[in-house]
């Protein structure tokens, strides 16, 4: 009675995993102890009758009960798989034949069975056509062969769905393994940053000591996509800090950018103080490359930057960052001779108060001392604007002052003087060796 329990539950778990498919898209393959197999959809079995037997619908309509001790096992399959095993085992095996039953594995989806028809058909007849081309099989110098042997006699080899050299499949690779390796320790990363943040003082003493350990360069993209950008200071301070510490030219490039682009001067001090004489030579194209940024206070930050290094052969980029000019986009009053209405219907008044256009590009590009608020006048009524571009040329201190202690010199801002001076430098012959 225990197995006839267990025996009916089986069958009812499986017909209740189908229960939502479309009538007649599964089918039941029972397997008997002497080897004999029935295919069809089983019957729901009736737990009130005492008959220990499994019921199944034929293929062919007819109702076929088993004692259960007759029965090896039941599997739950789609019926377009029990009626394609009906037609491989009539199937002849000569060419027409498979054919016809690969066709119509096609038509049903049954890839896999298509391929083995396929197989065959190319053993019986090594020359039929749509079979080969079936299996994507190509045709080369004369013969039948795959895609892959073709590519592979001219020196390609296959990456995914590719074909490529080996020397870039390696390379393909070599990128892969190493995206592998930063997605780990980007999930690291992220964790200790959240703990960090959270409450618990035990979970952020365990991420500075796991963070404390990070030597590997892998994880300085992850270091960057985390923390450079950060609104708390002190865990950006703490970024570069990390930094400082990873060897490799992605560690010094992030320190060269939080130097010229962090908010607050602590994390940037920190930052060029991190790289260190050892990565000078590494930084210091960085540094040349910002003295033509957009904003003039990059171009200052990369001068000052440079005065630190020392190299002398940043001095005719710093002759260009003398003097430097920006564009800015500022909003400024309309007065153009347009009028508007207010909700009266009444003319509004055109005649506003704002700040001189020079006063606020002074705001806005820093040039007025530390310490000065500029209160707008009232304005009568709610000023029109527009947004014009306005260029203005800026004389670098930064870069005067790197200029003066690489050289020994001062020309001032007169970047033609300084040129002068460093052509003049530059066609000079070398001094002669004194004689021993």
């Amino acid at each position: 009675m225990e197995r006839r329990s267990l025996r009916m539950k089986s069958i009812v778990a499986a017909l209740s995993f189908v229960a939502a498919s479309p009538l007649g898209a599964w089918g039941d393959l029972i397997e008997l102890t002497n080897g004999g197999k029935l295919r069809g959809e089983l019957e729901q079995p009736d737990e009130r009758t005492g008959t220990e037997t499994t019921t199944i619908r034929t293929l062919g309509g007819a109702l076929i009960s088993i004692r259960d001790e007759q029965v090896r096992s039941i599997a739950r399959r789609p019926r377009i798989v029990e009626e394609y095993e009906v037609r491989a085992e009539d199937a002849p095996d000569e060419v027409d034949a498979q054919w016809a039953l690969a066709e119509w594995c096609r038509k049903n989806g049954l890839r896999d069975q298509r391929e083995t028809h396929l197989r065959r058909l190319v053993d019986l007849d090594p020359q039929h056509e749509r079979a080969h081309r079936g299996l994507g099989h190509v045709r080369f110098e004369g013969e039948w062969t795959t895609r892959d042997a073709v590519m592979q006699s001219r020196g390609y080899v296959k990456h995914g769905s590719r074909y490529v050299t080996p020397q870039e499949r390696d390379l393909l690779e070599a990128k892969e393994a190493a995206e592998k390796v930063e997605d780990s320790w980007h999930r690291k990363i992220k964790k200790w940053h959240s703990w960090l943040t959270g409450r618990s003082e035990d979970l952020k003493r365990d991420a500075l000591a796991e963070l404390d350990q990070v030597r590997d360069p892998a994880a300085v993209s992850s270091l960057v996509r985390v923390f450079s950008e950060d609104e708390n200071a002190g865990l950006r301070s703490l970024y570069v800090d990390l930094l400082a510490r990873i060897p490799g030219d992605e560690a010094v490039r992030a320190l060269v950018s939080q130097s010229l682009f962090d908010p607050d001067p602590g994390p940037r001090r920190r930052a060029l103080e991190g790289i260190g004489p050892q990565s000078y030579v590494t930084a210091a194209p960085h540094y040349l490359d910002a003295l033509k940024h957009e904003q003039n206070v990059v171009v200052c930050r990369a001068a000052a930057a440079l005065e630190v290094i020392g190299d002398p052969q940043a001095v005719p980029a710093l002759i260009g960052a003398l003097v430097t000019t920006h564009t800015y986009r500022l909003r400024v009053p309309d007065r153009s001779n347009t009028y508007s209405f207010g909700t009266s219907g009444s003319f509004a008044n055109p005649h506003q108060l704002s700040l001189p256009p020079e006063i606020e590009l002074q705001l806005r590009t820093g040039q007025l001392p530390n310490g000065v608020i500029v209160i707008p006048p009232r304005e009568l009524a709610p000023r029109r604007t527009r947004l014009v571009t306005v260029t203005q040329d800026h004389q670098n201190a930064q870069a005067l002052a790197a200029l003066t202690a690489l050289t020994g010199e001062s020309f001032g801002f007169d970047k033609r003087a300084w040129g002068m001076w460093w052509a003049t430098r530059q066609q000079a012959p070398p001094a002669a060796k004194p004689n021993p």
